[in-house]
């Protein structure tokens, strides 16, 4: 799927949430998407379509040397298409001198794990029980450069 990539503005809350609600298995609020928009730290970015329907999501706080992916979410209609590694791609493009990136996938979301396996992020620890449902969050990390 053809896509461009932009940063994400307050104005694209609707239809970001609306994806959240769509794909997320632990859907943030929309206080919580709101907040993390309106946040300087954080690196947000969309991804539309031709007709700029955004079709994907990326959410991810940055620090001095690492940054956490927050969230990631592409329509169901332009899964497995590229749009999630994209998303990706533009947030390590973003962070060129940063050292790790890390994130937080439920044990369940076999999909996400292999996607995010696939692109070189491994799993550093794992916390039982995490969410509602029982199942474990998988801690997974993405080390980008080798400290000097």
């Amino acid at each position: 799927m053809k896509v461009r990539l932009r940063a994400a503005v307050k104005a694209d809350l609707p239809e970001i949430l609306g994806i959240n609600d769509c794909v997320q298995s632990h859907p943030w609020t929309e206080n919580q998407i709101e907040e993390e928009l309106e946040r300087p730290e954080t690196f947000k970015l969309v991804a539309v379509d031709p007709l700029e329907k955004i079709v994907g999501y990326l959410l991810a706080r940055e620090g001095p040397d690492s940054a956490e992916l927050l969230m990631i979410g592409v329509l169901s209609i332009a899964m497995r298409q590229g749009v999630g590694k994209r998303l990706i791609r533009g947030l390590l493009t973003h962070l060129k001198q940063r050292l790790d990136v890390f994130l937080e996938v439920s044990s369940e979301n076999k999909g996400a794990v292999s996607f995010y396996e696939h692109l070189g992020f491994s799993t550093h620890l794992i916390r039982r029980g995490y969410y509602r449902d029982g199942s474990d969050a998988l801690c997974m990390k993405l080390k980008l450069a080798n400290p000097q």
